[in-house]
């Protein structure tokens, strides 16, 4: 990720409320899920390049804050999907949002735009 990209997720983090509850990883989980409309929680732990164990807890607190559910997986009953709800894409677009403002109005340093 990119520092201006994680450094307005900090800045978010510390700013909305919904939002401060939560970590970096929970809103970069978020956005995995809302970006595929589902995804199981090995294909969530995949997509943000973390454990099963760490994907697990992350997706614990996003449905007990309201933000994921668990649907039954049609193909496999011994798994799920997790979504997101309504509250949790409503939240997902406001950081998408609130990203692309920031970054949009990120000062890039002469070195890294011109050519050597």
């Amino acid at each position: 990720m990119r520092a201006a990209h994680f450094n307005a997720l900090q800045s978010l983090l510390a700013h909305d409320a919904e939002a401060g509850a939560l970590h970096t990883r929970h809103l970069l989980l978020l956005a995995a899920i809302c970006r595929e409309r589902t995804l199981s929680l090995v294909a969530a732990a995949a997509t943000i390049e973390l454990s099963y164990e760490q994907t697990s807890r992350l997706v614990r607190r996003l449905i007990e804050a309201g933000l994921l559910i668990r649907q039954p997986n049609p193909d496999d009953a011994r798994t799920f999907h997790l979504a997101p709800t309504r509250q949790g894409r409503a939240l997902d677009l406001r950081v998408q949002a609130y990203v692309a403002a920031v970054t949009a109005t990120a000062v890039v340093p002469a070195s890294i735009t011109t050519e050597a």
